[in-house]
Parts: structure tokens; C-alpha cells; sequence
């Protein structure tokens, strides 16, 4: 009798410890998603696919996990205070391009709030850029960690740019 108590005490323990071994790879690999994604934006100021960029490499940082399960990618002008979108949120951010899973790929979900003609990496203040990944982990026991969601943002000046005239007035 003992025995079996014991034993159902330790295989509880057991699956406890190895779904929450899976709950911390794959926060993360959406962190380094998260980080990939915002360095390659960084690296693009004022060139037009520098979200798109930056979606693509979220994906291909996220590798074998189910891009099904990705909620939202959102791709931002950072307030570098905060860390948050200028607006303040997600719902209300006018400086933002969101990304939404479509078969193998991110695309964009609605219109582009935040073009590279208006990005800032000139002297002075530059602009901040922030990438946001959510994802829906999967429980893949069953028994713990159902309907987490796990969320990452990094925020990165854009990269000084130089080309003369190019710079926002």
C-alpha cells in the first residue's frame, strides 16, 4: 500500500519535472525568437522590409516548435523607458506592424503602422525598436502548464545610418 503511494508521489514528481523541462526550452527558444528577431530590424533602419526581415527571422528562430501556436509578433517603435509601444499598448500602438501565423510563415495582420521612411536612425535621438512574441506553449503531458501563454519582447536601438540625406528631416 505504502509502495503505491510512494510510486504514484514519484511519477507525479517525475512528469512535473520533465514538462516543466519542456515549458523552459521553449521559453526559451520564443526568447531567442524574440532577441533574433529585433537585432535583424536593428540592423535594417529605414530599409522597407525591415519587419518583414524581422518576422522571417522570428520564424526561423522558433525552428521546429509549431508556428500554429504563435499568437502574435509584433514588430514596434519602442519607448526606451518603458519598453512598451509609444502608445503605451499593443491594442492602441499606431507605430506597430503585427504578424500572425499563416501556414509556415508570419504574415502581416492589418496595415503597418510604423514605416522605415519614418524610422529615425540619424545623429540625435534614435528611434528604439522592439520586437514581441506570444506563443500558446503546448502541454505535452498533459498535466501541467495548460493554455500558458508565454511572452517575450526585446527592445534594440535602430543601427546608426549614414547615408547622407537619406535621414529623417
Amino acid at each position: 500500500m505504502e509502495t503505491a503511494l510512494v510510486s504514484l508521489l514519484l511519477i507525479t514528481m517525475l512528469y512535473g519535472i520533465v514538462e516543466t523541462s519542456f515549458a523552459y526550452r521553449d521559453a526559451l527558444v520564443v526568447s531567442s525568437a524574440s532577441r533574433a528577431g529585433a537585432r535583424t530590424a536593428a540592423g535594417l533602419p529605414r530599409d522597407a522590409s525591415f519587419a518583414t526581415s524581422a518576422a522571417a527571422q522570428v520564424t526561423s528562430a522558433l525552428g521546429s516548435m509549431d508556428l500554429s501556436r504563435v499568437n502574435t509578433v509584433w514588430v514596434f517603435k519602442a519607448n526606451p523607458a518603458t519598453g512598451l509601444p509609444d502608445s503605451g499598448s499593443f491594442t492602441t500602438c499606431t507605430t506597430c506592424v503585427k504578424f500572425v501565423p499563416y501556414g509556415s510563415s508570419l504574415v502581416v495582420s492589418g496595415t503597418p503602422g510604423w514605416t522605415a521612411a519614418s524610422q529615425n536612425a540619424c545623429a540625435g535621438t534614435v528611434d528604439t525598436l522592439g520586437v514581441y512574441v506570444q506563443y500558446r506553449y503546448p502541454s505535452r503531458l498533459g498535466m501541467f502548464f495548460k493554455n500558458t501563454v508565454m511572452t517575450e519582447s526585446t527592445v534594440m536601438r535602430l543601427e546608426p545610418y549614414d547615408r547622407v540625406g537619406a535621414c529623417k528631416p
